[in-house]
């Protein structure tokens, strides 16, 4: 158990304000994998249920019952190369909400899908195109839109998506290098981050983002090595995790508000009020030098993706 682990010779960690903070707990194995993939990208998980993962080297979103170790036959896909509704292009994150709703970040068509557990497709929201930093604007679903010169797509490279509780979709365009929030059933869409380059809460570098309990956001920008949180409004609340997301990978939030924090071969934990709680280091297998990718807090565990295979390892 990763518990025991941590716990051996370690004391109680101070903030982490200083580099001495962030020294390693312990150095942890990961086992064998749940299921290997092309090119993985990000990682989701139905509380108590299935397993998601973006394969961009396959275009398709692929669930995992329980995230169980995947045979022939167990692994379902959604989607495959294309630009019409329901195909993918470089898809590069998904969340699975609570098991009901599936919400896609289609990079490469610059676009968010939406779908039902039964992977039908229910709305595409564009990204990038007509949303200045600080304003509102018509959010233009489109029902059944294709990425070609007859819609409305374009512009943006969204590679984070994310819909807590179902009432807005947040998604994260690195194009842009700001946060889309689409409110009111998702007639407008409000900039997060999209501030003035001296502003506090200006975002600069985001590479990941995720909603904790009472709605706040948790954006990872290496730019700002932070990870930087917002209010459900959007207002900018503060700087955590300061000067230890410079490389970061991906941020989590788990039903309790620890923030988990993704490097390369590291995982940092943080309790709800910000304070450093752990840091283990991950020994990788053979095979995986491009390091973490993505991870997904469950339960007492954490599911962690590589861009070939997802483990899962015991908190």
């Amino acid at each position: 158990m990763l518990t025991a682990l941590l716990a051996a010779g370690c004391g109680a960690l101070r903030p982490a304000t200083a580099p001495q903070a962030a020294r390693p707990d312990t150095a942890l194995a990961l086992g064998p994998p749940l299921a290997r993939f092309e090119a993985a990208t990000g990682v989701g998980v139905v509380p108590g249920g299935a397993v998601y993962v973006t394969d961009a080297g396959r275009d398709a979103v692929v669930r995992l019952p329980r995230g169980e170790p995947s045979g022939p036959g167990r692994k379902q896909i959604l989607g495959g190369p294309g630009g019409a509704a329901g195909e993918f292009d470089a898809p590069a994150d998904v969340d699975p909400t609570n098991g009901l709703m599936i919400v896609v970040a289609d990079a490469g068509n610059g676009r968010v899908q939406r779908f039902s557990e039964e992977f039908r497709h229910l709305e595409t929201l564009p990204v990038g195109r007509g949303h200045a930093a600080g304003e509102e604007a018509p959010a233009r679903p489109a029902p059944d839109a294709r990425t070609d010169a007859t819609n409305d797509l374009g512009g943006g490279r969204p590679v984070a998506a994310r819909e807590p509780g179902g009432d807005a979709t947040y998604a994260l365009d690195a194009a842009a290098g700001h946060v889309l929030r689409w409110e009111d059933q998702r007639r407008t869409v409000r900039v997060i981050g999209g501030f003035s380059g001296g502003s506090d809460g200006a975002l600069r570098d985001p590479v990941d983002l995720a909603v904790g309990p009472g709605g706040t956001l948790y954006v990872a920008d290496a730019g700002r090595e932070s990870v930087m949180t917002y209010d459900r409004f959007g207002s900018f609340l503060t700087r955590r995790a300061r000067e230890l997301a410079g490389n970061a990978r991906s941020v989590a939030v788990s039903a309790g508000g620890r923030l988990y924090l993704a490097r390369a071969r590291s995982v940092l934990v943080f309790g709800r009020e910000g304070r450093l709680l752990r840091r283990a280091e991950l020994r990788l297998p053979e095979g995986a030098e491009g390091g973490v990718v993505s991870v997904a807090p469950s339960g007492r565990g954490l599911y962690v993706l590589t861009e070939r295979a997802l483990f899962r390892v015991e908190l």
